[in-house]
């Protein structure tokens, strides 16, 4: 258990905190190069990265920060939740008794 100013939470809580809150900001941080690369798979023409931003800033302006965002943050916060709980599971269950302290 960790001490928090006389507050006791277990590990594994802040670690299933942990990760999706890392999760969530590697997505707000990649949303923007990952409409781009949507933008590019889905154009029949193969055009470079620098004109499809400057084609998307003129079109949607702002909106390419927040298009999409709610689906991917929600899909990568789920994830990384049950992958840090899976392996800290796992890890645990497995791990040696001479080990465990």
């Amino acid at each position: 258990l960790l001490k928090l100013d006389e507050f006791y939470l277990p590990l594994i809580i802040i670690q299933c905190i942990s990760g999706p809150l890392s999760s969530l900001t590697s997505t707000l941080l990649t949303n923007p190069l990952d409409v781009c690369r949507t933008r590019i798979q889905v154009d029949k023409e193969k055009r470079p990265y620098g004109h499809v931003i400057k084609q998307l800033w003129k079109e949607e302006r702002m909106s390419i920060f927040t298009k999409g965002l709610t689906a991917r943050l929600t899909h990568s916060c789920v994830y990384s939740l049950f992958v840090i709980f899976g392996y800290e599971t796992v890890k645990r269950v497995s791990l040696k008794d001479e080990y465990k302290s």
